[in-house]
């Protein structure tokens, strides 16, 4: 009888979550011209958008705009909206009263987006316009962030006026920190302080998609998230600073939202909260901040597999292949790489990380009698007939790598306390070379992640032995979960920090 009749589906998480709710919803509303298009792609890593099949001839507000380049997201656009439009904030009005109402997590509108131009010679930052749409999401309910738009022309505005008053008055030009000295502070006096006048609540962000600003993008998200997690009565946070208010450096661990989410139970389906699942769609979604993407594996990962895999080394009923590839897949695709090929998927990326975690057992015997066992054409029956035995039910794809995967993953369901140090490396090793790749590009090809797999190999040694050792001073780290999941975000940030 084949495993896939002899075991129910193991559903990944990740999947899990995408059918109840597949994109994050956005409303961006803002005047012409403050840079809404290219905001969206530049947080989602897009070159393109376009309007769904589903939508087109209907009103703009009402039309989704996607994108084929990434499936995790839609917007609506406020087109058009200018301050004192009656028609128009009318049908503004009705789209976010009918959005904020509907019974489908999908369906509804998940954040808004309010973008404001920040003012460069003069003029208001909050209108009467903007006021109502203040007001409108407070009523409604819906999480609201202000972005403030282009701050690179400020910049520009502010450190021309400066090179010009010194040419005037036969000074030095000023320096790069002086430039950008008096650039916050007319920020503060133009935007900041208005906006804290009108409503000391308010969360803002100010950003820019230029060089050397786009920094100011990954803030953008980590004020989105706060925001759908239901911290509604936070002060203005400072976003020149590295960090929001309440995170730590790093951005692993969040200010608990109102109501703390829930573990769910291994086994199909999730049990989450709406602002949970919003959260985990935009941080897969987005494409700039890679410690929110970070932030979600580790979130999926507490859900379900860590605490189970860390108490027992695989789900009772399930092989350990099989709940290790589901655990890789949960980690690999909320980071939402552009992988055609799906090279991340395959069993030579896996066998690249079984070689850091236990790179020791090419050189064994046992393994190289499962290796001629199977034979270099990489026949999955002949590990089966080399690793049988009742309490190793292992089926894999027909490839090599998988063959040396399998052996590798029967040799450590075999080795009591083994499987919670192999598995703690597994993870590890592979979220710091994920983390690696983003930095380097969204889109993935085989250099890229040879690349990638070469600089993590040149770090990737010491982090066995540090593993080791946890396990060896606290015993109870075989079987405390708790520990095993802290220990796993410890090492993430180390380095992460490490190896920048």
């Amino acid at each position: 009888m084949s495993a896939s009749l002899e075991q129910p589906s193991l559903e990944s998480t990740f999947d899990a979550i995408v059918k109840e709710c597949g994109r994050i919803r956005l409303l961006v509303v803002g005047k012409t011209g403050v840079g809404k298009t290219s905001l969206i792609k530049s947080i989602f890593k897009v070159d393109s958008l376009q309007v769904s099949q589903d939508t087109r001839g209907q009103t703009k507000i009402h039309e989704e705009i996607v994108s084929s380049q990434n499936d995790y997201f839609v917007v609506h656009d406020s087109m058009g909206y200018e301050p004192g439009d009656e028609l128009i904030f009318n049908e503004l009005q009705g789209f976010i009263q009918d959005r904020s109402m509907r019974e489908s997590l999908p369906e509804r509108i998940h954040i808004i987006w309010l973008c404001i131009r920040i003012p460069v010679a003069g003029g208001r930052v909050i209108e009467t316009g903007t006021e109502k749409v203040i007001q409108l999401c407070k009523d409604y309910e819906i999480p609201l962030v202000i972005i403030f738009t282009q701050f690179d022309l400020l910049h520009k505005a502010v450190r021309t006026e400066l090179v010009q008053d010194a040419i005037d008055d036969d000074e030095d030009l000023p320096s790069n920190d002086a430039c950008t000295n008096a650039t916050n502070k007319q920020f503060e006096d133009v935007c900041i302080r208005p906006l804290s006048d009108f409503d000391s609540t308010l969360n803002y962000v100010r950003v820019s998609t230029k060089k050397p600003f786009e920094d100011s993008l990954p803030r953008l998200v980590q004020a989105t998230q706060l925001r759908i997690q239901g911290l509604s009565n936070q002060p203005l946070f400072d976003d020149s600073a590295p960090t929001l208010a309440g995170a730590t450096p790093q951005g692993i661990e969040r200010v608990p939202s109102e109501t703390p989410f829930q573990d769910s139970p291994p086994g199909p389906g999730v049990t989450m909260q709406p602002p949970e699942i919003t959260t985990l769609m935009l941080g897969t979604a987005q494409r700039v901040d890679p410690n929110e993407k970070i932030l979600v594996s580790i979130k999926i990962g507490k859900r379900k597999y860590w605490k189970v895999l860390a108490a027992s080394g695989y789900f009772p009923g399930y092989t350990l292949e099989k709940s290790l590839r589901v655990l890789h897949q949960d980690i690999v695709k909320p980071w939402n790489f552009l992988d055609p090929a799906d090279l991340l998927m395959g069993d030579t990326f896996r066998g690249d990380i079984v070689d850091f975690v236990d790179g020791s057992m090419y050189k064994t015997d046992r393994w190289k009698r499962l290796v001629r066992s199977a034979g270099f054409a990489g026949s999955a029956a002949g590990v089966a007939g080399a690793a049988s035995g009742p309490a190793a039910p292992i089926v894999a794809p027909v490839t090599f790598a998988a063959v040396l995967v399998t052996a590798w993953l029967y040799e450590t369901y075999k080795t009591t306390g083994k499987h919670v140090e192999y598995l703690m490396g597994y993870i590890v090793h592979l979220i710091m070379i994920l983390y690696r790749l983003h930095n380097d590009s969204v889109s993935v090809a085989q250099d890229d992640v040879d690349t990638a797999v070469g600089k993590w190999g040149k770090v990737a040694p010491q982090v066995q032995p540090e593993i080791r050792s946890f396990i060896q001073r606290d015993l109870k780290a075989k079987t405390n979960r708790d520990l095993v999941i802290e220990k796993i975000s410890d090492l993430v940030e180390y380095y992460k920090a490490e190896t920048g």
